[in-house]
């Protein structure tokens, strides 16, 4: 038994130092040291207001509201949406808010998508207005 965990032991340290042996994260020399970030940022795009229509936005008897959205991408470029939809009873109080994921859409094209969320004892009469809008 001891030989093979020691078979394994160095297998293991071999498999290592082909690899390069560096350690899965570099610490800089001097403690304070500046370490240098290697991500890129995502470029953020603002959507304009108008690439997202409300449609129809009403409570059904399961308990969910339901938001009808037309997204247009406008941009010269496939972006994908985050669209959040603010729902108010009557009153003008925030019932809830209602998501909606609208995947990549081509440069110039428009997709259908249905935000919903849950809602107890909806009023028969909402409110909804498009809340934020998030492009990526």
């Amino acid at each position: 038994m001891r030989e093979v965990v020691l078979v394994l032991s160095t297998a293991g340290l071999l498999t290592l130092t082909a690899c390069g042996g560096a350690p899965a994260f570099d610490s800089p020399a001097q403690p304070g040291a500046l370490v240098e970030s290697r991500s890129t940022p995502t470029p953020s795009v603002t959507p304009a207001p108008e690439d997202v229509v409300l449609g129809s936005c009403a409570a059904d008897g399961s308990g969910q509201v339901a938001a009808d959205l037309t997204v247009t991408n406008t941009a010269d470029e496939p972006r994908s949406y985050l669209v959040t939809v603010s729902v108010a009873g009557p009153d003008g109080e925030r019932l809830t808010q209602a998501h909606v994921a609208a995947p990549e859409i081509a440069a110039g094209g428009s997709a259908q998508v249905r935000a919903t969320a849950p809602v107890a004892g909806a009023p028969a009469q909402l409110t909804c207005e498009v809340a934020q809008i998030h492009s990526f």
